[in-house]
């Protein structure tokens, strides 16, 4: 029984090895990819755009109501995504504080989202907390200062 072990045990450890060793090795080959990329100066930034692209045609969704951040912008849709109507808040109010996670997703429970009310949760300067909101989707935003400290 303990030979089992330690042959599964084994093979175990030689293929984390394996594993890593690939790993390490297509990283620097993404690496050095995308090096030659900005050397030659195929790369494209936000500035790059054309002034006519919107920001909001690659996004899609399946939810009936939903965000996205796009472009350094908050959006909502309450159509599937056919229609994105920009919130008046700046990204990054909307993690601010100790948060150190991702950054494409709202934290949860910072907002709320409904066909009745749309609310986003956020500081407002230096002692305060806010939210912005809209209670006719999207056409009208309003900030209330909820917590003053």
């Amino acid at each position: 029984m303990k030979t089992l072990l330690s042959g599964i045990s084994a093979l175990m450890l030689i293929g984390l090895i394996i594993a890593t060793v690939i790993y390490q090795q297509t990283f620097s080959n993404a690496s050095i990819a995308d090096l030659d990329e900005a050397e030659k100066g195929n790369t494209k930034e936000e500035s790059d755009l054309p002034e006519d692209v919107n920001p909001t045609d690659s996004l899609v969704t399946n939810q009936t109501v939903d965000y996205a951040i796009e472009n350094e912008q908050l959006f909502v849709t309450y159509d599937k995504g056919t229609d994105w109507i920009h919130v008046p808040i700046e990204k990054s109010l909307l993690f601010a504080g100790d948060y150190n996670g991702r950054e494409d997703e709202l934290i949860l429970q910072s907002y709320i989202l409904s066909e009745e009310r749309t609310v986003f949760l956020h500081p407002k300067g230096e002692n305060a907390v806010a939210i912005t909101y809209s209670l006719n989707k999207g056409k009208s935003w309003q900030t209330s200062v909820i917590v003053e400290n």
